[in-house]
């Protein structure tokens, strides 16, 4: 059969009340000067003692329409709510911090139960179940044989901070129940746990089930758990109130009775002669009263939204002077039980059992990016031990006592930066902070009673960005990458060097650029980067940036010119023009000799007949020249005149003077 956890949610809400300063709990209820009334019924300015209702009170029927939003009197709420799961919403009353008004005896309509039905109750004292006993020997079991005097039908509590003007504020709370019948006095109990207790009961068999805490573990006694028992009488006044609180472990320890300076410090809350010096006191109604919730009590003479006198409790408590709750310790749970004396060793009966929390809490979020991640990174909460997250990961510390609280993250591990640091308030319990916004790397986080801060660090990973050079050296070029200036941005880099960038979560742009050289082409960047070199970059992205260049390839060019000026009848073909060791055949149009950087002499073939007149390239027309330097990406013609030679033919006279004669050879024109 299937168990049910009675754990009855509890989400509480904080306001703090800046009110007038209190010692004891008299100031609770002192006219004009408190903010909660005890005078045995829950209907605020219902008070006899004041002439004028008092401005700024609170009372139980401001608890439960606070929780379960129902007009005073006669609303529909009750069977609502209990319909609804049994467990109540969280309320806002004003001073207040926390608020309970919680039913026994649930029925689940979704299973089949019946919500007004209070039979067989779930949650009454089984054997071992004493004050004075371990938890551990703790039993509940389901009844329908609980006698109607010990019948708890409702509990309702409330805690309020209270400026006491020493060095902390104060816990006050405020709580009671109400009963079946009054045909008989009683005793009622509040047990006030550190830790979370609660039965984990079957509802409708009578097995005798454990004590439990929230991981199944049984439930244990810690030393400061607190009891506090009052006379819950058919006469409606208190006469006897004793607390106890638990030193020792479950095992070994117990009970001690509290100790507190004075004669009158536990005592009826009407008692107007000792309230003054009060910690504690209690109440019963002396009449019948009006509820704003139904009781449906089954005593005899019963009235919906109305209880008879003894019926009713409400009482107050000074936690903190009373034990130091609120300076060295938390409540996490609480049980408020039925008794059948306010002796330490009574026999119990009923209990209503619930979760709460007077501590603040703290929750420290991690998130990253990239996301996701597993780096784990380590943070410091004070008072707690040191703690790793990581991505998407939370710690919560629910029992941080209202003070000063550093919460930091240590140096992050290597590659990641902190973008991000903020806490906050979650004052609406729906899991995000969204009130009193700090940073936590400035300012330290002041918790308050049952306030939770909400502390979100986001860390981003580190982005790098490579610029990669390929250089192609196919043209006599000489240049190595390293000769090319680059840059990310304006930022100087080196070739293959992982660059390393904090970008932002939304991640942001950069420019590879390189500085150019003469006589090398550059083609368009590649890689992870756009032809014209722009990147973005998120964190964690580790991206490449490619470009190449390729030296510029030379062109020397020789050309032939012959002049037949003078019967020749050569043509450019006839000659071999060289660069060097490089030919070609001689052409009146260009032809390139060679594509390699370098310095040539020039020379050519000779021909029979033909004298070459000059050589020049066209760098420096005006000068004949037998070299020529050729660069990455020049193009230069050299060019070749050849002329052909003028030929000669010779007259030549002769005169023979044999005979006596006497003439010369100028004598004679001579033609041809």
């Amino acid at each position: 059969m299937r168990k049910l956890l009675y754990y009855l949610l509890l989400i509480s809400t904080l306001i703090l009340f800046a009110g007038t300063t209190i010692a004891q709990v008299h100031e609770v209820r002192t006219p004009y000067n408190g903010f909660f009334e005890l005078e045995g019924d829950s209907i605020i300015f219902n008070w006899d003692l004041a002439a004028t209702p008092p401005v700024g009170f609170n009372d139980f029927d401001d608890v439960y329409r606070d929780i379960v939003n129902a007009s005073l009197p006669g609303g529909t709420a009750l069977d609502a709510e209990r319909a609804g799961g049994g467990f109540v919403s969280p309320g806002i009353l004003a001073g207040g911090f926390i608020e309970v008004f919680q039913w026994d005896d649930f029925r689940d309509l979704s299973e089949g139960g019946d919500p007004t039905a209070f039979n067989p109750d779930p949650t009454t004292a089984g054997p071992g179940m004493k004050d004075q006993n371990p938890i551990a020997n703790w039993h509940c079991v389901a009844s329908n044989n609980l006698g109607a005097k010990f019948d708890l039908r409702q509990t309702y509590l409330a805690f309020y901070n209270r400026d006491h003007g020493d060095d902390i504020d104060h816990l006050v709370m405020v709580g009671g129940g109400t009963r079946d019948s009054n045909n008989g006095s009683a005793a009622i109990g509040f047990w006030l746990f550190a830790s979370e207790v609660a039965c984990d009961t079957d509802p409708v068999s009578a097995t005798f089930e454990r004590f439990i805490q929230p991981d199944g573990s049984i439930a244990e006694h810690v030393p400061g758990d607190i009891l506090l028992v009052s006379d819950f009488t058919a006469g409606g006044r208190v006469s006897n109130i004793n607390a106890w609180v638990w030193a020792g472990d479950d095992a070994t320890g117990g009970p001690i009775p509290l100790v507190i300076a004075g004669s009158q410090t536990f005592g009826d809350c009407l008692d107007t002669t000792t309230l003054e010096e009060m910690l504690m006191c209690g109440i019963a109604n002396t009449s019948t009263i009006d509820l704003a919730w139904n009781p449906r009590s089954t005593l005899s003479g019963s009235v919906d939204y109305q209880l008879q006198q003894g019926q009713y409790f409400e009482g107050a408590v000074d936690l903190t002077d009373l034990t130091g709750v609120g300076k060295t310790s938390c409540i996490n749970s609480f049980i408020l039980e039925t008794r059948s004396s306010h002796k330490l060793d009574a026999k119990l009966h009923d209990f209503v059992g619930g979760s709460l929390s007077t501590c603040g809490t703290i929750i420290v979020r991690k998130f990253t990016y990239p996301t996701p991640d597993d780096t784990v990174f380590t943070f410091n909460v004070t008072g707690f031990d040191p703690f790793g997250l990581a991505d998407e990961e939370e710690a919560v510390f629910s029992s941080a006592l209202p003070g000063t609280y550093t919460v930091a993250e240590n140096t992050p591990p290597a590659g990641w930066t902190l973008d991000s640091a903020e806490c906050g308030i979650d004052t609406d319990a729906d899991g995000d902070a969204d009130a009193s916004f700090l940073d936590p790397i400035t300012t330290d986080v002041v918790v308050g009673f049952n306030e939770t801060w909400i502390c979100t660090f986001t860390n981003v990973k580190r982005a790098f960005l490579t610029l990669e050079k390929t250089v192609i050296n196919n043209n006599g070029g000489t240049l190595l990458k390293a000769d090319f200036g680059r840059f990310i941005d304006d930022i100087a880099v080196r070739w293959d060097q992982r660059k390393a960038f904090t970008p932002p979560i939304g991640g942001d742009n950069h420019t590879a650029r390189e500085v150019e050289q003469s006589g090398y082409t550059a083609s368009v960047w590649g890689g992870d980067c756009a032809d014209d070199g722009s990147v973005s970059l998120l964190p964690g992205d580790d991206k490449t940036c490619t470009i190449t260049n390729t030296d510029d390839p030379p062109s020397l060019l020789l050309k032939k010119v012959v002049i037949n000026n003078n019967g020749g009848t050569a043509v450019a073909a006839n000659w071999t023009l060289s660069a060097g060791a490089n030919s070609v055949t001689g052409s009146a149009t260009a032809i390139e000799v060679t594509d390699q950087v370098g310095t040539y002499s020039l020379s050519e073939s000779t021909l029979a007949n033909y004298t070459n007149t000059s050589i020049t390239c066209d760098d420096n027309p005006a000068a004949e020249v037998t070299s020529v330097t050729i660069a990455l990406g020049e193009t230069k013609t050299c060019t070749f005149v050849n002329d052909d030679d003028a030929p000669s033919l010779l007259l030549k006279k002769l005169v023979t003077n044999d005979n006596g004669g006497t003439a010369v050879s100028a004598n004679w024109t001579l033609s041809a």
